[in-house]
């Protein structure tokens, strides 16, 4: 294919008083023997994705167990780069690893279902107040809208009063966010 480009190049160079000058011409298909037409598609495919921001710790500085206790500030739950299908929304929600908070030795403390919250506010979504059930029972957090590239909620997570034995010290549990697109 070279030697014939290379042929249409002098042949027009000659023509053009020895300048080597564009042709529209086509170079010849060496294989078929027509012309070159051939094409290429170029096809980009967008997987569905989003980075979603959850707050890291939740501390509760609980000072009477007869008492409900609010969180220290506020939690935030942020949705950037959101790319979904087309009519998709963007759900996450919470789940407790565990039935129950357990303190340093083990021993269960409140249960998760004492850990509620509210919405402070929201943008591009939609935030319910809510609790958290059981352990691995994943409960709505927020639904982005569909066709927006962000969207988040901030929240104010309360632990209920427990007036059961509960030893003063670290108690913890862990909450599993899930990002879902759904219809």
């Amino acid at each position: 294919m070279q030697c014939a480009v290379a042929t249409l190049l002098a042949a027009n160079a000659i023509a053009a008083g020895g300048r080597a000058v564009a042709s529209p011409e086509f170079v010849p298909d060496l294989n078929s023997g027509n012309t070159l037409a051939n094409t290429s598609t170029f096809r980009a495919h967008v997987n569905e994705q989003a980075r979603v921001e959850v707050p890291p710790l939740v501390v509760f500085n609980v000072t009477n167990l007869a008492m409900d206790t609010p969180q220290d500030g506020t939690a935030v739950i942020r949705v950037v780069d959101l790319v979904l299908a087309q009519n998709r929304k963007l759900l996450v929600t919470i789940a407790p690893q565990s039935d129950s908070f357990t303190d340093v030795a083990g021993q269960v403390s409140w249960r998760a279902s004492k850990v509620v919250w509210s919405v402070v506010g929201f943008q591009g979504a939609v935030s319910r107040s809510g609790r958290l059930a059981e352990a691995s029972a994943h409960v709505e957090v927020i639904t982005c809208a569909a066709g927006l590239p962000a969207c988040g909620a901030t929240l104010k997570f309360t632990l209920e009063a427990d007036e059961s034995q509960i030893v003063a010290g670290t108690h913890t549990l862990v909450g599993l966010y899930r990002v879902s697109s759904v219809l």
